[in-house]
């Protein structure tokens, strides 16, 4: 639960002491940081105090009266947010809600608590921790009763002694406090100076130094969203058959040995091409494709958009069907392909990767109508020929639509960032 009476008050006396030192002030610089224009960011401050921050906010958006239409709630979540992600990223004019902002006091932790035993033998042991500049922290070293006297101690920082404490004549505990110069990582040597074993606790407490907030100007990219017309076109994968085809031998005089089908390609979309693959019916859960990269999950429509971009390559299995005829005939009532064979390529391209039993045919002009009979017949005037066919066909759609697009501007905001 906020309480709004007295945070209205805390922020209505940070406002008033904003402005006294803004008349006092008379345009001095308010922080210790350097101005610097480096891509995006047009400049870089940092504030070792709130009160400079708050001066800062203050002239940079020529506040000269006091703020009361300030939802209190809004900015409470952003001092908390600030605080606890130590970066947040704010149009310029959100920069009044920072108005009184303080950075949260840091909190001292144990960082090393544990048993120590020197013995006679051994009257050394080193133990590390890790450090940043600007950290203070508090050891102590204390000797259990009964179990010899506190030796020395010494600290060594980056491999430099920067610090020692020994126990006075028969002194049980040790206490050295140190402030990290720079960052690193800390030794804490300890060493028995006495002939008894020595066997002890020590203790280490930091506290990390006082952060400052660091103020980066950014002019940032804006983009605005317009509807305009759009041209798009897609390519149609169609499945024209997929079905098991059983053709009788040509000596059974009631079955069927041959099947046509009619390909129409119909008059809405352009026609880029058709693709055919067959196989024996028995090996349909078998079939093994080999390919490096997958464009379609689908096999066929893989080969086909592949052979019709002629980038990379999708490999079917081949099967060979010697007492299959198989025949394609154009509009013209002309043979273009059979059996593999591709006597008359008049409006149809065979792409380079086609098969006896698999096949892309691409058109070499544009087709918008149209269609294609597929033949298959059975020579043989002893077996069955049971396989497995599947036709597909690729057509062009163009269509209008309202397409949004980004329009870039530019705008400037804030970063702030607790370091």
């Amino acid at each position: 639960m906020i309480n709004w009476t007295t945070k209205s008050l805390m922020v209505i006396g940070c406002w008033f002491f904003v402005l006294g030192s803004l008349q006092a002030a008379n345009k001095e610089p308010f922080s210790n940081g350097n101005r610097f224009a480096a891509g995006d960011t047009l400049s870089a401050q940092t504030f070792v105090s709130e009160s400079e921050f708050s001066l800062f906010i203050a002239e940079e958006l020529k506040i000269t009266e006091s703020i009361t239409s300030l939802n209190m709630q809004e900015v409470d979540s952003l001092h908390k947010l600030l605080n606890e992600t130590k970066k947040v990223l704010i149009p310029k004019a959100d920069l009044v809600k920072f108005l009184g902002f303080k950075v949260t006091s840091p909190e001292t932790k144990q960082v090393m608590g544990q048993a120590v035993e020197l013995s006679p033998k051994n009257r050394t042991q080193r133990l590390t921790l890790d450090v940043i500049e600007g950290d203070s922290f508090m050891l102590n070293y204390v000797v259990e009763e009964g179990i010899g006297n506190a030796g020395k101690i010494e600290i060594l920082l980056n491999q430099v002694s920067v610090a020692k404490a020994a126990a006075k004549k028969r002194g049980k505990k040790i206490t050295l406090a140190f402030v990290a110069s720079e960052t690193g990582e800390v030794e804490i040597v300890l060493r028995n100076t006495g002939p008894l074993k020595e066997k002890g606790t020590i203790q280490v407490h930091l506290t990390p130094r006082a952060e400052n907030v660091v103020v980066k100007k950014i002019r940032s990219v804006v983009l605005r969203k317009e509807l305009v017309d759009a041209q798009v076109q897609d390519t149609i994968f169609q499945t024209v058959v997929d079905e098991r085809v059983v053709l009788t031998h040509r000596a059974n005089l009631k079955g069927n040995s041959v099947l046509q089908k009619q390909l129409d390609f119909g008059i809405d979309n352009e026609v880029l091409g058709f693709a055919l693959f067959f196989f024996p019916y028995s090996e349909k859960d078998n079939l093994q494709v080999s390919r490096r990269e997958t464009y379609r999950e689908d096999p066929l429509e893989d080969f086909s958009v592949k052979e019709l971009s002629g980038k990379s390559f999708t490999y079917l299995p081949e099967f060979a069907f010697p007492e299959l005829s198989v025949s394609l005939i154009d509009t013209q009532r002309k043979i273009f392909w059979s059996n593999g064979n591709h006597p008359a390529l008049e409006a149809w391209k065979v792409s380079p990767n086609s098969k006896a039993n698999y096949a892309f045919f691409k058109t070499k002009q544009t087709l918008g109508n149209g269609s294609v009979q597929a033949k298959f017949s059975n020579t043989s005037d002893l077996y069955d020929l049971d396989f497995g066919l599947k036709i597909i066909s690729l057509t062009l759609k163009k269509f209008t639509i309202k397409q949004e697009v980004d329009v870039e501007g530019f705008e400037e905001t804030i970063l702030l960032t607790i370091l």
